[in-house]
């Protein structure tokens, strides 16, 4: 199968759900599959760049996702949630990519933004408050870097990708009370390392000054 295009060709509310598509895909439907990689490709993608910190490598590692998927769909148990198990292989395939590289490098979620700008959004924040994010985002990137793997990866997947802890905990295959401990960890120890540049402390030093 050739790596499916980005021409988006699944609407709300046409019917097609991702039980039925992923039904279909395993038949041997590749415009089935086509529609589930319009649907997966952007979380997929978005939880590599966050894990890897390079958006092209990103890209190539979320194709590398939905062509494992669509190879393997035969072996997939269809009483799991699809999106977990297309998580789980992109989860897997950033693992061996920053295997490869035998480093972790800074996740660069202060260039998301540049990466991907949307042009018909203005910016009407003031000079000072873009210099204010664009400071938190790259603290947070070198807080994140600061993380474990496993406390990274579960602080990408349930904070910054949203997903529920049933979820994640069966995408990385240990326990929710593992995961949930995890996550404790990885949100105290960014709250310290980010205490000096949130709003609330600014103004208390400004008050002490």
């Amino acid at each position: 199968m050739n790596s499916p295009t980005h021409t988006p060709v699944h609407t709300p509310g046409d019917g097609a759900d991702d039980t039925q598509l992923v039904e279909q895909a395993r038949a041997g439907n590749e415009p089935a599959f086509e529609q589930l990689f319009t649907l997966y490709f952007p979380k997929i993608y978005g939880v590599l760049h966050q894990m890897t910190g390079d958006a092209a490598m990103s890209e190539d590692l979320a194709q590398q996702a939905m062509i494992k998927a669509w190879r393997n769909l035969a072996g997939f148990d269809a009483r799991s949630k699809f999106s977990t198990w297309l998580y789980r292989i992109a989860v897997n395939c950033g693992r061996d990519y920053l295997r490869s590289l035998k480093s972790r490098p800074a996740a660069p979620l202060n260039k998301l933004d540049e990466d991907q700008p949307d042009p018909e959004q203005a910016d009407t924040r003031t000079p000072e408050d873009r210099a204010r994010a664009s400071e938190l985002k790259a603290a947070l990137a070198d807080a994140l870097d600061k993380l474990s793997p496993e406390h990274r990866e579960v602080f990408i997947l349930g904070e910054l990708q949203q997903l529920p802890y049933e979820q994640v905990s069966s995408i990385l295959k240990c326990k929710r009370g593992t995961v949930m401990s995890r996550m404790h960890y990885a949100r105290r120890h960014l709250l310290k390392l980010l205490q000096p540049y949130l709003p609330d402390t600014r103004e208390q030093k400004g008050s002490a000054a």
